[in-house]
């Protein structure tokens, strides 16, 4: 679909849709889910689903390019609601294999929550779930979680975030301290419940997670003693409690986040050229006859490829899946940036 301005905005349409939602649309790490329910159905027929990547941007910026390409087909929004947010905390430095921090031990857990759960791959401890249902809490390594290969475009992604403030860093230890809230509790926070609500009460939220939902203490909690609220936090939970998030000035960058892993795609490339060149015949040390085959087949390929331009677009454009919904407008007015160890909600509901 092209708007006004020619530009393009892309989402691919899944071939079966999921429960309650009988379309799902996507583009990279955001799903609109559809369905033919009457808007003042109890339950809603659209819902939104902004991935961690995209969050990055601001779930405002995100909401406000859908709604509008929606508008693009006379679809108006009559409300929404958050249905789930998961707020996180990427604490750069930190393992959470760190013996003496020990932010794995519920012996250092003083929380609302009854249930904990301790992770291990290869008898490592990769992290730890607290809490279960409607309020869940989730500590785990988030540089063992990027480093498998189904995820090296996030890792090229979430390491360019990291070091934004310092280029030179060299990040190896990363702990993500995850919340994950569903709407019962958010509707403790909020009155109407929408997204603008949600973020303006985002702090709020966050405050009381970390500071009466769950703390991690300096030292082992005495379950005995009734006074624990007056524990000293580890400075570990110190600066998870410091995160806040902040308002800005959106400006329209050139580059566009593609969901896609160079590195990786390069490895493959040269995999493929090594093979072809042995299938071929080559000497392991023709290095310019193999060049010029190589140019020769990129070039046949790539002229087959674009007999059909509407085919090749279309295969381009899919594989391009970019996470940018780009419209016409020279300018954005605001969006909600986050501080680089917070993400914001990550799905939302509302019916048109």
């Amino acid at each position: 679909l092209k708007t006004a301005g020619g530009n393009r905005i892309t989402f691919n349409l899944q071939r079966t849709g999921v429960a309650m939602f009988s379309y799902v649309l996507r583009c990279g790490d955001i799903t609109l889910s559809l369905s033919e329910r009457s808007p003042n159905s109890n339950i809603p027929n659209g819902r939104l689903s902004i991935g961690s990547l995209s969050s990055q941007g601001g779930v405002e910026d995100v909401y406000r390019k859908v709604k509008k390409w929606l508008g693009l087909f006379d679809i108006k929004i009559l409300s929404n609601k958050v249905s789930r947010a998961d707020l996180c905390a990427d604490m750069i430095g930190y393992s959470i294999q760190d013996r003496e921090i020990r932010m794995y031990d519920e012996d250092y857990f003083i929380t609302k929550a009854r249930n904990t759960s301790e992770f291990r791959e290869n008898r490592k401890i990769t992290g730890v779930s607290i809490g279960r249902g409607d309020v869940m809490l989730r500590i785990y390594d988030k540089m063992l979680e990027i480093d498998k290969p189904h995820n090296t475009h996030k890792k090229d992604f979430f390491m360019d975030l990291w070091s934004a403030d310092n280029p030179n860093i060299q990040i190896n230890e990363v702990t993500r301290v995850e919340f994950q809230l569903r709407r019962p509790v958010l509707r403790e926070f909020m009155e109407v419940g929408d997204l603008t609500e949600f973020l303006e009460n985002l702090q709020k939220i966050w405050v009381y997670l970390t500071n009466a939902w769950f703390r991690h203490t300096e030292k082992v909690v005495d379950r005995k003693n009734r006074n624990q609220d007056k524990m000293k936090c580890s400075d570990f939970w110190i600066e998870v409690q410091s995160m806040t998030y902040e308002k800005r000035t959106a400006i329209r960058g050139k580059k566009i986040t593609i969901h896609k892993s160079m590195k990786m795609l390069k490895a493959q490339l040269r995999g493929i050229l090594i093979t072809l060149c042995a299938g071929l015949g080559h000497d392991k040390q023709d290095y310019f006859g193999m060049l010029a085959t190589m140019v020769k087949l990129s070039q046949d390929e790539l002229s087959t490829a674009m007999k059909s331009p509407t085919t090749w677009y279309k295969l381009f454009e899919e594989r391009q899946n970019t996470t940018r919904l780009e419209f016409d407008e020279p300018k954005f007015e605001s969006s909600m940036l986050f501080n680089k160890r917070l993400v914001n909600a990550k799905q939302l509901m509302f019916s048109y």
